[in-house]
Order: structure tokens, then sequence, then C-alpha cells
């Protein structure tokens, strides 16, 4: 034969092998997956990796295709670092929590999370509360020696013009010493209503001491000595100052109704004790004078 028909015959033959391997089951299969890999390899799909910003950790998945049993779960540094996104923008799984990160980005601005918000009192207010453990009335006693002349010296009331409820009692002490007022009470004679004065509570020498209702920001301009829950009732109340072994040191009597002494609702004007401590009057102050 010529040279033709030799090179047809060994095509026919390469053919025909190509046939027998391709169709070939057992062993056969094995030499074909072989050479299959040899002459014809299949890619590799890279692995996408998602590093935790937190922790450093490399979450690998399978994007897709078949990669060999060696290579499943590792991931050289190099190549994690190249392929990983930056932490704030990588997604998250389906189903899975954001990250901190993620969370912040979402929120826009500086990326800060809202503090819990708190209800506790400020230090200072708590500092002035009085005793809570103790509000009930004590037994007054008339006609003991009382620890030191410290009187009623201005009543709101009827509160101020920010609101009805800013009701405040100063206290004046008109001795020409300090004056411990630890467990010093003031009470109604009814006993509906009562405030004790806490431990360490100091009323200067010929100076005042001031006790708002609810909070310090009763009377913004001037710090409480305490603060006392309950209310002063418009119709009026019978109030008593005790020392802390329960003496009657002061008293006023408007159980009748405040305007009797003075005060004045309409106007928030105060009620004020005369200078000579005999009598009381209307304050020509709106608001009054607390701490003066």
């Amino acid at each position: 034969m010529g040279k033709r028909s030799t090179l047809l015959a060994l095509a026919a033959l390469a053919f025909a092998a190509g046939l027998w391997l391709f169709s070939g089951t057992g062993k056969e299969n094995m030499l074909l997956a072989s050479l299959k890999d040899a002459f014809f390899p299949r890619p590799r799909f890279q692995l996408l990796a998602e590093v935790d910003p937190r922790a450093g950790e490399i979450v690998r998945r399978e994007e897709a295709g078949e990669i060999s049993s060696s290579e499943k779960g590792q991931v050289s540094p190099e190549r994690a670092g190249a392929q990983a996104a930056p932490p704030s923008s990588i997604p998250p799984r389906e189903g899975a929590p954001a990250t901190v990160r993620q969370q912040k980005d979402r929120q826009g601005g500086s990326g800060d999370l809202e503090k819990p918000k708190t209800t506790l009192p400020a230090v200072a207010e708590a500092q002035n509360r009085e005793k809570e453990e103790d509000k009930r009335p004590c037994a007054a006693k008339r006609g003991g020696v009382p620890a030191a002349k410290v009187l009623f010296n201005e009543i709101a009331w009827m509160g101020t013009e920010h609101s009805p409820q800013d009701e405040w009692i100063e206290l004046r002490n008109w001795e020409n010493r300090e004056v411990d007022l630890s467990g010093w009470r003031v009470q109604s004679a009814d006993g509906k209503f009562a405030l004790v004065i806490a431990d360490h509570r100091r009323i200067p020498a010929r100076g005042y001491f001031l006790l708002e209702r609810s909070d310090d920001a009763t009377v913004p301009q001037v710090a409480a000595g305490a603060i006392y829950e309950g209310t002063l009732r418009d119709a009026g109340m019978h109030l008593l100052l005790l020392d802390g072994a329960c003496v009657v040191v002061d008293e006023i009597n408007a159980s009748g109704g405040w305007q009797q002494y003075g005060g004045d609702r309409a106007t928030r004007r105060t009620l004020e004790r005369d200078a000579d401590l005999e009598g009381w009057h209307t304050s020509a102050n709106v608001g009054g004078t607390p701490g003066k």
C-alpha cells in the first residue's frame, strides 16, 4: 500500500481504539479517567474566603465545581488575604446575623451603636434623697426643748410657673451655728404627708435648706438639701417641723386654706415668713426667693 493508505489505516485504528477506551467499563474506566486527567485537566475553581474581622478566622465555602479532597478546607494565607473582601462589604449569609461592623455600616454616621438608655437617678439626686425606709409620721412631742431654732421660712404650695407640681419648702436656721438635720421630719398633723431628712444633712449658720418635690430640677438655680415625694394640698394643710427626737420645732396650721396666710396660685407667688417671724405674707416676687 502507499503512504496515503498507511496513514488512513493508522487513523482508523486510532479511532477504533478511542471508541474502545471511552466505552469501556471497570478497569478501562480507571485508565480512561487517568488519561482524561493527564491530557484533559479539569479546571480547579477557586475558593472564596470570608474573614471574620473580630477573630481573624477564615470561613471557607466551595463556590462551584469539584476539587480534590486534599484541597478541601485549605487556603493559603496569601491566597486568603488576596481574595478576602473588606469585612464591612461582605454580605451576611442568608439567615445569619449581621456582624457588629455590618450593623454599624447600616446605621450610617459615625457607626457607633446607640447606647442603652437608663433610668437611674443622678448621683447628686440620689445622695439628696431622704430615708426611704422610714416615711411614717412619728408621734409629735409638744412642750419639749427643740434641738435648734430652725423654722419654716417659705412655702411654694402652688408650685412654680413651670409646673404646679414643682412644690418646695424652705427652712431657715436662725442659730449662729451649723445644725445637723439628720432625722428631722416635715409631716402633716393628720399623718398623710411625711418626709424624713436623711443623715448628714446640715444647714449652715443663718442659712437655708431647700426641700424639693420629686427631683432637684424643681428649683434649677438652687441645689436641693433633700428630695421628697408627696404633695402639698392646695386646700391647705397643718404642717409640723420635728427634730430628730420628734419634738415640735415649728408649725403652720393652714388646714383652713393656705390663702389665710398668703401665697397666690394664679400668679405663682409663694408664702413667705414675716421678718419678725410672727406671721406670713405673699411674696412680692413671682416664684418667690428660694435660698435667699
